[in-house]
């Protein structure tokens, strides 16, 4: 018995060892001491000259200890490639002859051929054939290709494989996209050149949001873009806050914003974080306002949002004028957008409570309610920042007790919003403990709101909550006690819920997902009696 590694080779080195009885035996001999199958494919291979079948026997030989043989033959070619290859011979292929060999054509069509091509490239840089081969494969055969190294100048060839992952968009082929133009700076550029900037808006705001982890790629991606627009330097720097803005910036602005649908949406985005900006002058955010106006559809009073925007900037309601005057311009969806991101800054460096205010009430929540009732496509955001807000107050009392008495009747209003999911989730994990009896009206009043049809993933994450020891504990009595009247109103009411809910499934052919919620019935009425 051999006690090493080299001894479990040595038997598959020997001529002919592939025809040797007992070679299964010897083979796995060898992969139980951790012998590398790659080594095994050459042990064999090179110490056969029979004319009997190669790939054949091996194939058999690694089918049948569970391997892949196809990806082991793979991986040995690669590696003797590796081993092998020399830049200088077959850099000569390409300088000494007047055309590149035809078998070239036929390697780039290769899948195996071209990711050894690629790997090899990082090694040897500068070798011509190298990289007329992977440029080749780039203009010819862009579905081969996964990475596109930063030392290949052929534009066109990039821009071939760009333009044929963007034309066949799939979840792999945006991950490849992603990581080709995250190379350096020059591969964000030379993608900025072949992007729409009218029709691939949401692809552009992708790839910023990708490169957004490298502000430098960032900043040349979004340059480019704005150079072939046709935005002035001045204009450029304005945006990027190299110099403070001025009024004159925000008439280039509105030159800049008719130059395409990317550039309307950077206008948008610039006007948006500088109207809420209080180191913008008075002079300035007037000339915001009125650019506010030109590209929106409602009639701004501009003396309303002046006063409304610097109550916001600040963050301080001490009169009632301050709050009307803020909720008033929240009408405004860009104004909207840009108060939650500065509610969540806030919220998220514990500086949204307001400690100097005259108001019994939460302007925070007049906010949040007020751009949920407006604005839709911001509610989900707008609940975000609530949590958040609930979250960052602990232990600050007057503020703590003015959000908590409101509390139930504002979730409430934010479950007919289409955010139930999200309320129930807060409901059930919350960590603070709620007074007892508001909880208890608050289901009251929620389940004879609930009317079918009920998406799966709202069923089930009601199920949960009424499953939940925290909601149970509401509703259920404690071991031999009678269940107190809110209580019986409160079971009474998940009892008709769910009866409803069964008819509706089994009218809906779903007779199993009926008794499956009828559990949650039939512990409801046994508690209630």
């Amino acid at each position: 018995m051999f006690e090493s590694q080299t001894d479990h080779s040595q038997p598959l080195r020997e001529f002919d060892a592939i025809l040797h009885p007992k070679i299964e035996d010897l083979v796995s001999s060898y992969i139980e001491n951790e012998g590398d199958t790659n080594d095994l494919v050459e042990y064999l291979a090179n110490g056969y000259v029979g004319k009997l079948h190669k790939l054949d026997i091996l194939g058999s030989l690694m089918s049948k200890h569970g391997y892949d043989f196809k990806e082991i033959f793979r991986s040995s070619i690669k590696k003797k490639v590796y081993q092998m290859f020399n830049p200088d011979v077959f850099d000569s292929l390409i300088k000494d002859s007047m055309s590149p060999p035809e078998w070239i054509s036929e390697i780039i069509e290769s899948p195996l051929w071209t990711s050894v091509m690629f790997s090899l490239l990082e090694r040897f840089p500068n070798s011509e054939f190298l990289n007329y081969c992977v440029t080749q494969v780039c203009l010819r055969h862009p579905e081969n290709v996964s990475d596109v190294p930063p030392y290949v100048l052929n534009l066109d060839a990039f821009q071939n494989v760009i333009r044929f992952l963007i034309e066949n968009w799939t979840p792999e082929n945006k991950e490849k996209f992603i990581k080709i133009i995250s190379i350096d700076p020059r591969t964000a550029m030379e993608t900025a050149f072949i992007l729409d900037r009218n029709t691939q808006i949401s692809l552009i705001q992708d790839i910023e949001r990708s490169l957004s982890k490298n502000i430098t790629y960032l900043n040349v991606f979004q340059r480019t873009l704005m150079k072939l627009d046709g935005w002035s330097s001045t204009s450029i720097e304005a945006y990027f806050g190299i110099v403070p803005l001025h009024p004159d910036h925000i008439e280039s602005f509105k030159e800049c914003y008719n130059f395409s649908n990317y550039s309307k949406d950077l206008v948008h985005r610039k006007v948006s974080a500088s109207l809420l900006d209080a180191n913008v002058s008075n002079q300035t955010t007037l000339s915001l306002i009125s650019f506010l106006q030109t590209i929106s559809s409602e009639n701004i009073d501009i003396q309303l949002y002046s006063q409304g925007i610097n109550s916001l900037r600040q963050w301080r309601f001490k009169e009632a004028g301050d709050l009307w005057s803020a909720l008033q311009i929240l009408k405004n969806f860009i104004i909207a957008t840009n108060t939650l991101d500065m509610m969540r800054y806030l919220a998220k460096n514990n500086r949204l409570a307001i400690e100097d205010r005259n108001l019994n009430r939460s302007p925070e929540i007049d906010v949040i309610k007020e751009i949920m009732f407006w604005h839709p496509t911001l509610r989900m955001k707008a609940f975000d920042v609530y949590v958040m807000l609930y979250e960052s107050i602990r232990g600050k009392t007057d503020v703590y007790r003015i959000l908590m008495n409101n509390l139930y009747d504002n979730l409430i209003y934010m479950f007919g919003f289409g955010i139930s999911i999200k309320v129930l989730k807060f409901l059930r994990t919350k960590k603070e403990p709620l007074d007892i009896a508001r909880e208890r009206q608050f289901y009251i009043k929620l389940i004879p709101l609930l009317k079918p049809p009920f998406s799966d993933e709202f069923l089930l994450e009601f199920a949960h909550t009424l499953d939940s020891k925290r909601v149970r504990s509401l509703m259920y009595p404690a071991s031999n006690t009678r269940p107190i009247p809110v209580q019986v109103t409160l079971l009474t009411s998940v009892i008709n819920f769910v009866q409803e809910l069964n008819r509706q499934n089994i009218l809906k052919g779903k007779p199993t997902e009926a008794v499956l919620y009828d559990d949650i019935r039939h512990a409801a009425s046994k508690a209630r009696h």
